[in-house]
């Protein structure tokens, strides 16, 4: 779950030290030895406005919800969210495969139905925590949507910003981010361009989950390839 901050700019900060940073050497400056994350997100802010004003805005990507509550009781400060999530038989298959290389006498499908019951257990939670927060708009896409159609799909968060689309400078193959470089596929020849991982399409790995969950497929069907 993302928290973005309204303001007229998208910055982005990529893979430099701190210490090599104005903005993070500022704020690591700050942090004293001991500090909570709501104090740790506080001084972020703080010193994101005093350094940028209202001339970037911020974008914050995580995978829990909990800064979400920290920021969106503080008055003044517009927070939207953009919830991304992924077809559960794409993310189980992946979690087994992954488990398979460090436990290799681990029964894959027991991952899998791990994988299944996590994968709707965070969702959900994400999804009641929404009426709990004082956001001043949410966006939903997925992975599935992206692959499909990105340029849509970036178009679509970008009207929901608020903001004027501005491109990338630089060649995304050379990013050590993965969101921008994709990872190495069988699929991709080996390199590393954004590719749609299809693997779950030729595994039968996944079945189980929806025999002992048949939920699974009206949830995914809702907040994967739902209208909103």
């Amino acid at each position: 779950l993302s928290a973005a901050f309204s303001h007229n700019f998208w910055l982005s900060f990529w893979g430099a030290l701190h210490a090599h940073c104005d903005f993070w050497s500022s704020v690591v400056g700050r942090l004293p030895a001991r500090f909570d994350e709501q104090e740790g997100y506080e001084i972020v802010i703080e010193e994101f406005q005093k350094k940028f004003g209202e001339s970037k805005l911020l974008l914050d990507s995580n995978k829990i919800v909990e800064p979400l509550y920290f920021l969106s009781a503080r008055a003044g400060l517009e927070i939207r969210g953009i919830h991304t999530t992924r077809d559960f038989r794409g993310a189980v298959v992946s979690e087994a495969r992954r488990k398979k290389k460090k436990r290799p006498g681990r029964p894959e499908w027991i991952t899998a139905i791990q994988a299944g019951f996590q994968w709707m257990r965070k969702n959900q939670a994400i999804q009641r925590s929404f009426g709990a927060l004082n956001l001043d708009g949410m966006c939903r896409t997925s992975y599935e949507k992206l692959c499909k159609n990105p340029a849509g799909e970036v178009e679509k968060i970008w009207r929901f910003l608020g903001m004027t689309p501005c491109s990338f400078e630089g060649l995304a193959s050379a990013q050590n981010a993965h969101l921008l470089a994709g990872n190495t596929l069988k699929s991709s020849g080996g390199t590393r361009t954004p590719t749609y991982d299809s693997r779950w399409k030729s595994s039968w790995i996944w079945w189980p989950c929806v025999l002992l969950m048949p939920i699974l497929p009206l949830l995914n069907k809702r907040w994967v390839y739902g209208r909103d």
